[in-house]
């Protein structure tokens, strides 16, 4: 993987600046893999990938796939999907400081924090860890974009005996999660084996939204004893939709409609 790091400060006088910070993170590996280490003989799977479907697999059985892997040894698989993971995050980062000085309640500052992190995600795995299309993932793909804005004010009134801030934070996260699957389920006996014909895909999109406001004071009663106190109020939402998609057709099959 690579890692990339850059910042960048400026401070055009004395009660002003501003650093904005830029991270890029890239991951690409051939991901885990599963080993078959046992079939328990005349079990359902055993029955139905055996020699009477073996045709539609290449002649391949269940049987002779476990063999194959016994053959491999450790440490190596035969799949029949190309298993691997890549990622890429990126972040941007830009924090303001304002120093106003001496007011007519006592010193404020101001501080603004804004955020952006966006990443891919993509994933492929054989679960069955034969060459047979039994629990296959092909394409797993996680996008997200998250959001954050924070604002603050700081002060010292009565003399700096009493330190105290106000804020506001907000964040947004967007998730859509397509995957692409090729499942042989069984069914009565019966399997869904021809997975090209019935392929199972997936989309999920996740919207979340937070925003709280806070407030802290501490007040120095004695140069020994100090009282502090804070609150923050928080509002969540959360919304999901699901749809799945099964068959030669693709025809949506689940649907959780985003409410609106």
């Amino acid at each position: 993987g690579t890692f990339l790091r850059a910042s960048l400060l400026v401070k055009p006088t004395d009660w002003l600046d501003n650093t904005f910070i830029y991270d890029n993170v890239s991951i690409d590996t051939n991901g885990g893999g599963m080993e078959l280490a046992h079939i328990r003989t005349g079990s359902v799977a055993d029955q139905t990938f055996g020699t009477g479907l073996a045709p539609f697999f290449g002649g391949v059985t269940l049987q002779g796939a476990y063999a194959q892997q016994q053959a491999l040894g450790e440490n190596r698989t035969a799949v029949g999907v190309r298993t691997g993971e890549e990622r890429h995050i990126w972040t941007a980062i830009n924090t303001t400081n304002v120093d106003l000085g001496e007011t007519a309640i006592g010193k404020l500052s101001l501080k603004n924090i804004v955020s952006y992190r966006h990443t891919d995600n993509y994933q492929a795995r054989d679960f069955d860890g034969t060459v047979l299309p039994i629990v296959d993932n092909p394409e797993l793909n996680v996008y997200s974009a998250y959001i954050t804005e924070e604002f603050q004010i700081r002060g010292q009134s009565f003399d700096d005996r009493l330190d105290w801030f106000l804020g506001y934070f907000m964040d947004n996260t967007d998730v859509q999660d397509p995957q692409k699957n090729k499942t042989s389920q069984i069914l009565f006996g019966v399997p869904y084996f021809l997975s090209k014909s019935w392929p199972l895909n997936y989309y999920n999109v996740t919207d979340e939204n937070s925003e709280a406001f806070f407030a802290q004071g501490s007040y120095a009663l004695t140069d020994a004893l100090k009282l502090t106190l804070g609150a923050r109020h928080t509002k969540d939402e959360r919304s999901v939709r699901n749809q799945s998609f099964v068959g030669p057709t693709q025809a949506c099959a689940i649907s959780n409609p985003e409410p609106g």
